[in-house]
């Protein structure tokens, strides 16, 4: 059987996809408890307001995640359907 090679040289993600609405704010705030000097995490909170989150990229990360998986799972995984066994008639 070929091997699959994949080159991934060309991808970049500028965030984690599978990040829940308020994990960034979480990692935030637990920094800044730590006592560590960072700006806020740039139009994630809705004019400065910890308070409120902007999710606008979330239909953005499930599109991604949904073609990663369709094209990597599906496209390309090498598969052989004609020499599959039927499955039993008789149950």
């Amino acid at each position: 059987m070929k091997r699959l090679r994949l080159d991934l040289g060309g991808v970049c993600r500028r965030s984690w996809g599978e990040y829940d609405k308020d994990t960034l704010k979480t990692e935030y705030l637990r920094d800044l408890a730590k006592g560590e000097k960072i700006d806020p995490p740039i139009n994630y909170f809705v004019n400065g307001d910890l308070d409120k989150i902007n999710v606008n990229w979330r239909s953005t990360a499930n599109l991604l995640y949904y073609n990663w998986l369709n094209y990597y799972v599906y496209q390309v995984t090498p598969y052989d359907i004609v020499g599959k066994p039927r499955k039993s008639e008789n149950r």
